[in-house]
């Protein structure tokens, strides 16, 4: 399953890579324009990165999106799933939270090509 890291901040881009390489089944490349690559089916990016209108366009075209926020706001947490972000996660040291969240949608996608 191909995973885009939709980053422009250089040092969260390897540490995302760093961090999402651990994830079985996953290959991780860089997306500063997922759109561009038609076969990427999860897309990891972040507030400042892709607006709540952004996420809908991927969302739409059948991508799953995680967003990773800074710091937790209420308001903008409710925008980007109301676009339909998959999860609106608080940037965290470990990444355990967003390990899980990316192993949950490949599994489920996964689920949804075999059905």
């Amino acid at each position: 399953m191909l995973l885009s890291v939709a980053t422009s901040d250089e040092r969260l881009s390897v540490a995302l890579h760093s961090l999402l390489a651990h994830v079985e089944g996953a290959r991780i490349v860089d997306g500063a324009e997922p759109c561009v690559e038609q076969s990427v089916a999860l897309v990891v990016t972040t507030v400042s990165d892709r607006t709540p209108a952004e996420v809908h366009t991927l969302a739409q075209q059948g991508r799953t999106v995680l967003v990773l926020a800074p710091v937790p706001r209420v308001s903008q947490e409710r925008a980007y799933l109301n676009a339909g972000a998959a999860a609106y996660l608080v940037m965290a040291t470990d990444g355990k939270e967003l390990l899980e969240a990316v192993r949950s949608a490949l599994s489920r996608t996964s689920d949804q090509q075999q059905a």
